[in-house]
């Protein structure tokens, strides 16, 4: 009578596993339409992975959380390189965690990073940082909008703004690895949509094949970023010169290099510079616009959804601050300056946050504050009709009595608060370079209308705030990491930018 129990109990656990079996693809498919999971199983998964996402099961969860125990411990004590290695036996337990992932990258961009002087080595972590999010935490987590954030505030706070020392390294090291992609401000992309996707269909355009062999024969690899760049030898260079065939290659290599080693998709990126640009995607505030709108996109909870739009509109007023590259003709040196072109774009992004998130105060504040920002800069560029439309625009939403009187009245007081408080001393960096470079922007503007005086008073006191603005930084070291360029590299700046706007008025 046992025996014959036991075998009905075996059949029923039988049963009970097949049933099981055959409801896990259904139920699978149902968490995806709910949006319960994120991602699909990872395919070719490290071993170490593989055996403790499968071998460990449940378990799983108990040892991640007493590692977790311990990492808050080390982070209490400020011991942030054993938690690099804590955090990734972690996410080798919890790889579908991604609160592991973003704190991991934050670890490695801000804790570790500033443990060392050198802006080299710094930037080193940094960009660990930002791969591991990116190559690692998107390939667990595909579409989470807190990786997708996470990676956005990197680029937008640690690289775009200046609270470290070394930002100036971050942003110059950036914006050259993407000028190997970009002939400029950004991708062609109805040739980057026409390019090869695939090394069969490069191999397949007229000539590819023999150029590919070619370039192997000469000891290099045709794939490689380095066929972008300008330091080949002379045979290779020769070789992509004056073969038709280079333009396919280059263009595939572009693309995969944007797909494969940058995670980024032109086809998004077209649709992000179409609602928000001209971006130069050269700079970090681009970078930073782009995951936003990804964490967006995915975004599920209110929470989520307000901060995307808070550091889109944030890394939209960088990009206006510093959007614009000007490259020095005497040292090389890139210098992010006011791209005044973005005003439309950055407005509308504010009125659309606002419009979606109508109990946001905050969102209401800072856009006021652009707003003030903006009229004071557009009448210092000589845009006095885009500054009084703007103005109109902040008397309408926020009266008070600052702006109570007329744009004159308003930019007299800006002004002369300014003086009064010495603003140079005061002001970071990139406050320094947009204030010193609209002086001499109208200076040049004067001095294109004949009027040497007056352009000789505004070179003049571009001078005055620049002086004032070296004294108060005394440190070499710090002016050598921080410091602005040289007046000389503004004025060239400033008159590119006045002689572009000169001939737009002529016509």
């Amino acid at each position: 009578m046992r025996r014959w129990t036991n075998i009905v109990f075996l059949v029923i656990a039988v049963a009970c596993f097949f049933g099981a079996a055959r409801m896990n693809g259904p139920l699978c498919e149902q968490r995806k339409v709910l949006q319960i999971s994120q991602a699909d199983p990872v395919e070719n998964a490290p071993p170490l992975v593989a055996f403790t996402t499968v071998a460990l099961g449940g378990f799983r969860g108990i040892v991640a959380d007493i590692l977790w125990v311990r990492a808050s411990d080390l982070q209490e004590k400020g011991k942030y390189f054993e938690l690099v290695q804590l955090a990734d036996w972690i996410t080798k337990l919890e790889p579908r965690y991604a609160q592991v992932w973003t704190f991991q990258g934050w670890n490695l961009a801000y804790n570790v990073s500033v443990m060392f002087n050198a802006p080299e080595d710094r930037w080193r972590w940094v960009r660990h940082g930002i791969e591991l999010l990116r190559d690692e935490g998107l390939k667990y987590n595909p579409g989470d909008p807190d990786v997708l954030y996470q990676l956005g505030w990197i680029f937008q706070h640690k690289i775009g703004q200046d609270m470290d020392d070394a930002h100036q390294f971050y942003k110059q090291s950036w914006a050259r690895e993407m000028m190997r992609l970009f002939d400029g401000p950004a991708p062609d992309y109805a040739a980057m949509a026409a390019a090869p996707k695939s090394t069969d269909e490069l191999l397949a355009r007229p000539g590819a094949r023999e150029l590919v062999r070619k370039i192997e024969a000469a000891g290099r690899d045709p794939y490689s970023l380095d066929m972008l760049g300008t330091n080949l030898p002379p045979a290779v260079a020769g070789l992509l010169a004056g073969d038709p065939a280079a333009g396919d290659l280059k263009a595939y290599v572009r693309r995969h290099a944007l797909s494969h080693i940058y995670k980024m998709d032109p086809a998004v990126m077209k649709e992000v510079d179409a609602a928000y640009g001209p971006l130069d995607w050269r700079l970090s505030q681009a970078q930073a616009i782009y995951w936003a709108w990804l964490s967006k996109k995915y975004a599920r909870k209110k929470f989520t959804s307000v901060q995307a739009d808070r550091m889109m509109f944030q890394s939209m007023v960088e990009a206006f601050r510093q959007g614009r590259l000007f490259v020095s003709p005497t040292t090389g040196r890139l210098m992010p300056t006011a791209n005044l072109d973005l005003v439309p774009r950055v407005r509308k992004v504010y009125e659309d946050a606002i419009a979606e998130h109508p109990d946001e105060d905050t969102i209401k504040t800072a856009h006021k504050n652009f707003l003030r920002e903006t009229v004071e800069t557009l009448y210092m560029f000589h845009h006095v009709k885009e500054a009084q439309e703007l103005f109109n625009d902040l008397k309408k939403r926020y009266p008070d009595a600052e702006n109570s009187g007329n744009l004159d009245a308003f930019i007299l007081a800006k002004f002369t608060a300014d003086a009064g408080a010495d603003i140079m001393k005061s002001a970071t960096s990139s406050e320094a370079i947009r204030l010193i470079e609209a002086h001499f922007y109208q200076a040049e503007i004067w001095r294109m209308m004949g009027d040497e005086d007056r352009a000789g008073g505004m070179a003049a006191k571009a001078m005055v705030f620049y002086n004032r603005f070296r004294a108060d930084h005394t440190d070499p070291e710090w002016w050598g990491r921080v410091g602005i360029p040289d007046p000389s590299d503004l004025r060239k700046s400033a008159r590119e930018r006045a002689a572009q706007d000169f001939e737009a008025l002529r016509k």
